[in-house]
């Protein structure tokens, strides 16, 4: 009977310590990664290390610009839901950029032939890279649109 009560009171003691030893207050936080109810959507879904911050934008300046050859039509740019401008005149050119995120966009651009014969082309894209070509002939529907979705890269913040 005594050897019962010490081997469970010696059951009790290393059960006591093993519960104690995993309690959540007890353990270092150093280098582990916090619980999904800690983090913010913003942590979650990054790449960059948390000393290099990066953009909410692009990284680069994008354009909507019509050719010199445009007459008779009217570009309407949306992105990412919302109305950007209308360019309805040759050679005229719309920055884009501050409506446009650091990474997936869809840009939309619709067109309303206002002449018989009108035509043009919209390009949309920085310097360096064409995002989207919009050609517009004669025999194009009076009205119509073509929308692209695209990943603009994004900059680190002071650079």
């Amino acid at each position: 009977m005594q050897g019962t009560v010490i081997l469970r009171a010696l059951g009790v003691c290393i059960c006591a310590a093993a519960i104690s030893g995993c309690h959540p207050s007890t353990r270092s936080t150093a280098g582990q990664t916090p619980p999904p109810s800690a983090t913010s959507a913003a942590q979650a879904n990054s790449t960059a290390p948390p000393d290099q911050a990066i953009t909410v934008g692009p990284g680069d300046k994008y354009f909507a610009k019509t050719d010199g050859k445009t007459h008779g039509v009217s570009f309407s740019i949306w992105a990412n839901g919302r109305p950007v401008g209308v360019i309805s005149w040759p050679n005229k050119g719309l920055d884009i950029t501050k409506d446009l995120r650091g990474h997936a966009n869809v840009v939309v651009v619709q067109w309303d032939r206002t002449q018989k014969n009108g035509s043009g082309t919209l390009t949309i894209g920085t310097t360096k890279h064409t995002v989207m070509t919009t050609h517009v002939t004669p025999s194009s529907p009076a009205k119509g649109k073509q929308s692209k979705q695209f990943i603009a890269p994004q900059a680190p913040i002071g650079r």
